[in-house]
């Protein structure tokens, strides 16, 4: 690359701000309105995050759109190629790219969501926009409560993707900042005939909905391209399929089935290249769960059935998923076993349990056996045996893969097993339909996986104390601790030498400090615990836990060295507790004091807490701010959200 190369190249971020002003200035030039919605004009308003645009969004006036897109054209701009399909909507956009920018133009005549006359709609936009001043030029846009309405109709046809699902939130925080905006909003909203469309915003904002808006053809409409992946042109390949006669139906597979050959790089992103086979194979799926989806006319809430396989049905993996089983409203089914052999009570919450056999090929074929009999809407595999276990064969059900951390992810294994690891689950990625992940860390690591995985952040909520029944969490214990608290099975992971370290060392200035382990495991492991002066407790039910929690000034300590996201953190953070946890990657971003990364910096640490009651406020009030965002009630809200999006109808 040349100096002048390096001079003149372009950034994306930088390149969707100049084409802003670009096309803002050429429509001024010929008298065209033009309004420039989402993207960083929407997070100059506060609408939306500030996360990087690949493109600029511009509404053109209906009569002026092919003017404008001529105008573009002129300049240098092509139409981005798009795969031929059977349309049941008009085409809303144009997707313009330039070979010399490194970003694209989507032009718009009509926005999906705001079914009033586009006519109207955009003249009402036009009389009260906003102005932003880019490269001097003056770029117009909706004003900010009306942007608010096109962001959300945008995030709400896909509301269950993570981006999507953070722009819904941000709307919303945007909404509650002032309690007149959400009157503003609903007003916007039945002006523009979108309070369908924004029913996702409706639910986050808790409010009650206004009557629908919609007309039976267009409800019908919008609910399937909701309940489809956000591909609007598979959409439209499944209309036209669910209502061709069967000799139809059949030319239609085969006109899909020859443009996929003919085309097969129509619509994939730059660096992926997959093969023919594998993009028919990604259609025909897609095609099934599409017209299994919108084929129903079984309401959205109705009981899906279940079911939850975990290898490990204990500690923390247990309590997530009786969590999720006790509240969501739907028929849970459970295949278990529990690592230690210990005889479990199963809640009353499951419709039915049945515990794996020993042996990994016994396992997999009785996992083949549980949803051949149960027949489940939704299968979810908790932890890596058993995503290894549902995901190896094809299924009959889509699957949701849910790691509670990722083995790859423990630096104490050599280099060639995390790569086996890692390879492992990039192959089973191929059959996974959703990956739940707990924290940026666990996302960051599926995409480092497959950058196409489909993600959804779940927060963990606490499994007990005051605010997982419900109540306000209790204020930060007044006198000096004298206990020093772990929760969880005593693993490797979980790290009990770091922890019976840390107790060695305090102890030997502090005799008066007891450290107790809560929780089970091998008998080297206790064995190991004990002779560091470690007490272990055993295995503990929910309330005995929040007995032990809650008997003693204590202050909790968390040493695992590799998590998703521990709910034993968000259950001491519960009962009021101080908290400290190690500095892993998993606890980055979230507001608590960090132990650091070697026993003796945890040691310091752990008297320091003890001995500065100011310390112990700050840390109780963090880790009470960490509820807000991580509690059952956002946790029941997103797995229902979950489960719906997924597509998978009642039997």
């Amino acid at each position: 690359m040349t100096a002048s190369e390096a001079t003149t190249r372009l950034g994306v971020t930088d390149a969707v701000l100049l084409a802003h002003a670009m096309a803002a200035r050429l429509a001024h030039q010929n008298e065209i309105r033009v309004l420039f919605v989402k993207g960083p004009l929407a997070a100059r308003q506060g609408v939306r995050d500030r996360l990087a645009s690949g493109d600029a969004d511009v509404l053109v006036e209906p009569n002026s759109y092919k003017q404008f897109l001529g105008l573009l054209m002129d300049k240098g701009w092509r139409e981005r190629p798009a795969r031929e399909a059977p349309r049941f909507f008009n085409l809303h956009s144009t997707s313009l790219f330039h070979p010399q920018w490194p970003c694209d133009i989507d032009v718009h005549h009509e926005y999906p969501g705001l079914f009033a006359p586009i006519e109207q709609t955009f003249d009402v936009l036009w009389s009260r926009r906003d102005n932003h001043l880019i490269g001097g030029v003056q770029v117009p846009t909706p004003r900010a409560i009306d942007m608010a309405v096109i962001v959300a109709a945008h995030s709400g046809r896909n509301s269950a993707d993570p981006r999507s699902a953070a722009e819904l939130s941000q709307v919303a925080a945007y909404a509650r900042a002032c309690p007149e905006r959400i009157d503003e909003l609903l007003s916007a909203a039945v002006e523009f005939r979108a309070v369908s469309a924004l029913s996702p915003l409706w639910s986050r904002l808790e409010i009650e909905s206004p009557e629908p808006d919609l007309t039976p053809a267009e409800a019908e409409a919008w609910t399937l391209l909701t309940r489809g992946p956000a591909n609007s042109t598979a959409f439209h390949w499944l209309v036209a399929f669910r209502r061709a006669s069967l000799t139809g139906k059949l030319k239609i597979l085969m006109a899909l089935a020859i443009d996929i050959v003919r085309n097969p790089d129509i619509g994939v992103p730059p660096g992926n290249n997959p093969s023919r086979i594998s993009r028919l194979r990604h259609g025909w799926k897609t095609l099934k769960r599409m017209e299994k989806n919108s084929a129903s006319s079984t309401p959205a809430n109705t009981q899906r059935t279940i079911l939850h396989v975990t290898e490990c049905y204990a500690g923390g993996v247990r309590r997530a998923i009786d969590m999720i089983a006790s509240t969501s409203g739907d028929t849970h089914h459970l295949f278990w076993n529990d690592p230690d052999g210990e005889i479990i009570d199963i809640p009353k919450w499951f419709s039915s349990e049945r515990r794996m056999p020993q042996g990994q090929l016994s396992r997999i074929r009785a996992t083949r056996r549980a949803i051949r009999e149960i027949q489940p809407d939704i299968i979810h595999a908790h932890s890596s045996w058993a995503g290894a276990y549902t995901r190896i064969l094809p299924a009959s059900a889509p699957i949701i893969y849910e790691p509670h951390s990722y083995k790859f992810d423990d630096s104490a294994l050599s280099g060639l097993m995390q790569f086996i690891f890692r390879c492992a689950e990039r192959l089973l990625l191929l059959n996974t339909e959703m990956t739940v992940v707990l924290s940026p860390h666990e996302e960051a690591l599926t995409r480092r996986l497959s950058p196409r995985a489909a993600t959804v952040r779940l927060p963990n909520a606490p499994s007990l104390g005051p605010v997982a029944r419900g109540e306000p969490a209790p204020g930060p214990e007044d006198r000096t601790p004298t206990h020093v608290l772990m929760v969880g099975r005593a693993v490797p992971q979980k790290d009990p030498e770091f922890f019976a370290s840390v107790a060695q060392l305090v102890r030997s200035t502090r005799p008066d400090i007891r450290f107790r382990w809560l929780g089970a495991g091998p008998t080297s492991a206790i064995d190991a615990l004990t002779a560091s002066g470690v007490e272990v407790s055993g295995w503990l039910t929910s309330e005995e836990l929040e007995r032990e929690l809650t008997s003693h000034p204590a202050i909790y300590l968390h040493t695992a060295k590799y998590e998703g996201f521990p709910i034993s953190v968000l259950d001491a953070a519960s009962v009021g507790l101080p908290l400290l946890v190690r500095s892993i990657d998993a606890f980055d971003g979230v507001p608590l004091d960090r132990a650091g990364t070697t026993p003796a910096e945890a040691a310091s640490a752990v008297v320091r807490l003890v001995d500065d009651k100011e310390r112990r406020l700050a840390a109780c009030a963090r880790g009470a701010r960490l509820l807000e965002e991580m509690n059952p009630h956002r946790q029941r809200k997103l797995i229902s959200e979950l489960y719906l999006s997924i597509g998978a109808q009642p039997r």
